[in-house]
This record gives C-alpha cells, structure tokens and sequence, in this order.
C-alpha cells in the first residue's frame, strides 16, 4: 500500500498510516467515475475553513512568522461538471498538467528541484493523475512511483504530508486550500515527526469544480 506518510496531525479526521491501494491493472481500465473504487477510495465529508494571508515580500519580513514566497503559479479551467469529461485520466491528467507547467514555467525552476509537493486528492487516483500531470511520473506511471516509501516523509518525494483530502478534511473548497495551509508550515519548519528535512521548494495542486479547475503554485522560503 503507498503511504503519504505515518504521523498526521492529532486534529486530522484519520490518524495513523495514511494511503490508498491501487493496483496497475486497474489504473489504466478506470475511465468510468466509481468503476474501480471501494469508499476508502474517496474523501470523507467535513465541516471547515481556512485563512491566508498574502502580502508583499517587504511587508512579509516585517511580520512574526516566517514569510513564504509564491515564486509560481499557473491555472486550466475545462467543463465545471465531471460527467462532461472525456474521459477521468489523460484529461484530468492533461489538464494538471497545463497548470503545473505555468507555474513551474514562471518559477523558474524543475521538478528536480521540488523537496515536496501537495496534490489534490478527492480520490486516491487523483493522486496518480496529479504527479503525473505535474511531471513527477510519466503517464501511466504514477502507481509504480508511489512505491517503496517514495512519497513518504523520508522519501524521494514526501507528499500531501498532512495526510491529504483523504485524511485530514476535505470541508468542500477549503481542503485544496489546506495543502497550501501545510506546505507553509513545512517551509517554514519545526513540525516535528511530519518535518520535511531541508524543505526550501514546494509544489502545490489543487482542483475545484468537480475535477475541471485545477490551479498549481510553486512556494518557496527564499526569494531566490
């Protein structure tokens, strides 16, 4: 089972190892919504909220906490109800893609040089699409990338550390809004077993509008 990773925060809805299994014959056939998937395979439903803060670099430093910089951001926008798709892989796919190309675009930097990245998660294959859209694995890859601990803390690529919509809240728009939440936390640091070592560059993706709007940011704690 591929695990995001083993020590969520206390107030996450699930705590303990967090992931989702899925095998490699049935990544490729699900182009159908709910063909291949058992309920761990989506998202609870939660009540919530979150607030952030964006001001100028300048106005940044002068504050308590630690600043943290959107060095790049990027968006696509399709069809707002699911059903309209294509088809739910190479067009979901093709539209993280366009999003995180932008933003890594504008950022100026690659994805070898990303410490950790946040991909919205309303369900487990969301997860496989969006590092392959955002280019961390070829399509159809995504499955064999998550493996052996890869997107653990500790991993190649620690991602959704939090736990991700799967399993720490998913209270409707709010929950993309929390992976922007924890990759500000972990750039900053200090968050103990969960703390990405060195963490300097986070990608972050989210999508909204039942699958069609998909937005990627590129934070980082320095300006370059």
């Amino acid at each position: 089972m591929p695990i995001y990773q083993n020590s969520t925060p206390p107030y996450a809805l699930s705590s303990g190892d967090v992931g989702f299994s899925f095998n490699n014959e049935a990544f490729p056939a699900a182009n159908t919504a709910g063909s291949q998937f058992a309920l761990p395979s989506y998202t609870g439903i939660s009540d919530g909220g979150t607030a952030l803060i964006v001001t100028t670099g300048e106005r940044a430093r002068s504050l308590k906490q630690k600043p943290v910089y959107v060095l790049g951001m990027g968006n696509a926008y399709s069809y707002y109800f699911c059903w309209n798709l294509p088809d739910y892989t190479d067009y979901i796919r093709m539209l993280v893609q366009t999003s995180a190309d932008s933003a890594f675009a504008q950022a100026g930097v690659s994805q070898s040089d990303i410490d950790l990245a946040f991909v919205g998660d309303p369900a487990d294959v969301c997860t496989l699409v969006g590092l392959e859209g955002m280019g961390f694995a070829k399509a159809g890859e995504g499955v064999d990338f998550v493996q052996d601990g890869r997107i653990r803390v500790g991993g190649d690529l620690p991602v959704n550390t939090h736990g991700g919509n799967l399993s720490y809240a998913h209270p409707g728009a709010p929950g993309q809004h929390l992976h922007v939440i924890e990759a500000v936390r972990q750039l900053r640091g200090g968050l103990g077993d969960r703390q990405v070592r060195d963490a300097k560059i986070a990608a972050v993706h989210g999508d909204a509008g039942v699958l069609t709007s998909h937005c990627t940011l590129i934070l980082g704690n320095d300006r370059g």
